[in-house]
């Protein structure tokens, strides 16, 4: 659940929060200030998800525009151990990115290459007594497309 409130044409203000359904972090408070200064730059101040995006080429039908972003990762799954026991494990981490995004002009195929730092990796299991796992930090590439 989300809400917000235009002061200006160029300024939004909004509060809520994101459910997420884990174990580790059930519900995260939102905030966000959005600022569009000019047609070429927009900053997305949002917790979980901040992201600081230019503008960089226009075609005539579509936006190119290169960001930096922050994010709050992770994810729970239900499995089966080895020994049969059921088990809840629960992944999380924190990535800085950076990217590059096509946006269409109107209907169109829009994608994202992004690439960035991973740190702050734990893995826990939460009905067996395993212990936590701290992968080291690492790089992620990936690619989304969408239409």
């Amino acid at each position: 659940g989300f809400g917000a409130l235009e002061w200006y044409e160029s300024l939004r203000v909004g509060a809520g929060g994101i459910y997420l359904d884990r174990v580790d972090v059930n519900m995260l408070p939102a905030g966000c200030l959005l600022w569009t200064p000019d047609e070429g730059r927009r900053f997305e101040l949002l917790f979980p998800r901040p992201r600081l995006a230019w503008r960089v080429a226009r075609e005539a039908r579509a936006a190119h525009w290169l960001y930096l972003a922050g994010e709050f990762g992770g994810n729970q799954w239900a499995v089966r151990r080895d020994d049969g026991a059921d088990d809840v494990v629960v992944y999380h981490d924190y990535r800085l990115l950076a990217g590059w995004e096509r946006r269409p002009e109107d209907l169109g195929a829009n994608w994202r290459l992004e690439t960035g730092w991973v740190t702050g990796r734990l893995v826990e299991y939460y009905v067996t007594d395993t212990a936590d796992y701290h992968p080291a930090d690492t790089f992620l590439v990936r690619l989304g497309v969408w239409y």
